[in-house]
């Protein structure tokens, strides 16, 4: 029997995890399936509910094969195809980032493998999923035209597909609140699109996916201040001497200051705090920050490099912005985050670039200063506030 999938989307702004999603619910009858796009974080996440779906935790190791893309021919995984199980509901064959898929004249695979999978497919066994995977495949049509394989057309055509593409701001912005909500720590609607946007998520040509903000969100869930009960609402209690007056547990919050931390890390945020009011001309809090920073035991020669670095950043995202470079195309051309660029830009905006420059020029006589020990190193940088 030849299968053939309606794939088809009626609903347009379905993302392909909602579609699949219910597809579960409805009872994923494909024995055959194709997952692609950029987003791989959802690719793992629906292969691995595949898996938790239909097969037992104690029979995962058997009933779930991940052979080697690199090196598995197409006999193999046919093979494992056509193997039974007697101990789960199905098995599954998961074979993530195949040659063949997004490379035409792949080393070992022809005509001949071609049609092996492709008579696979014609007649799959219905007690195994076969999960073809790949986030090398992009989503774009034009391009897709352009460099479909051969074993990409012939899945597109008889398999289960599922193009996990980029999220929508609204589904994103669902996806963070969903995820500070289940570790029962608040976040307020600003501080989300605040995080998206210092993400750059949306941003034209990042490789920032939803692998990178899940990494981003553990850090930031770390940094937040869990020290309280997590579950908001009145308590009572009893005692010997009666009942408790009830109590408001708060609820920890996600802060500016821990998306910084989280994305810069806590000294660069420390630094940009001090730059920023230095090249606002707050001096006063500049000082107490730097005597707080060399109070905390920050190494003054780590606080100078950090110091010259970020002033040579400034220094040159302001040239480049004024050649017309987006904010993007700087960060790929720095090699450094799109929001450290947009965090840089915002404190050298305040500053004209001959005065950047020459802010950068005393760093260097600093630094050399303090290495031949003509000078102590926070007096020195005390001394350089005093002058901006």
């Amino acid at each position: 029997m030849a299968y053939e999938f309606d794939n088809r989307n009626d609903n347009k702004t379905e993302h392909a995890f909602k579609a699949f999603t219910t597809d579960l619910k409805k009872g994923l009858d494909a024995p055959v399936i194709f997952m692609y796009g950029a987003e791989d974080y959802l690719i793992e996440w629906a292969a691995n509910t595949l898996a938790n779906r239909y097969i037992g935790k104690a029979a995962l190791d058997t009933d779930f094969e991940r052979p080697d893309a690199d090196s598995v021919s197409a006999e193999d995984i046919i093979q494992s195809c056509e193997t039974f199980s007697m101990f789960s509901e199905k098995r599954i064959i998961w074979v993530k980032e195949y040659p063949p898929l997004y490379q035409e004249n792949s080393k070992g695979f022809g005509d001949i493998q071609l049609s092996i999978i492709e008579e696979y497919l014609d007649s799959p066994n219905p007690g195994t999923i076969l999960i073809f995977s790949t986030s090398r495949v992009k989503n774009d049509p034009k391009d897709r035209r352009e460099k479909r394989t051969k074993l990409d057309k012939l899945l597109l055509k008889k398999a289960k597909c599922y193009d996990f593409c980029p999220l929508e701001r609204r589904a994103l912005r669902a996806f963070i609140e969903k995820r500070f909500k289940n570790a029962g720590v608040r976040i307020t609607r600003d501080n989300v699109e605040y995080l998206i946007d210092a993400t750059g998520y949306f941003h034209k040509d990042t490789d920032y996916k939803l692998m990178n903000l899940d990494a981003d969100l553990k850090k930031i869930l770390g940094l937040v201040d869990t020290s309280h009960d997590t579950v908001p609402g009145p308590i009572s209690a009893e005692h010997e001497e009666g009942p408790v007056e009830q109590v408001e547990t708060p609820v920890p919050e996600v802060t500016r200051e821990s998306i910084d931390r989280a994305i810069l890390g806590d000294m660069d945020t420390y630094v940009f705090g001090f730059l920023d009011h230095l090249s606002a001309n707050r001096k006063e809090e500049a000082f107490l920050l730097l005597n707080n920073l060399i109070t905390d035991g920050s190494d003054i020669y780590s606080l100078l490099g950090l110091m010259v670095n970020q002033f040579e950043t400034m220094t040159e995202v302001r040239e480049l912005s004024e050649d017309g470079m987006s904010n993007a195309a700087m960060a790929k051309e720095l090699g450094i985050h799109e929001f450290r660029v947009k965090k840089a830009m915002a404190a050298a905006n305040r500053l004209s670039l001959s005065k950047l420059k020459d802010i950068l020029c005393q760093l260097y006589e600093i630094d050399v200063n303090i290495k031949q020990g003509n000078v102590d190193g926070a007096l020195a940088l005390e001394l350089l506030i005093g002058r901006i």
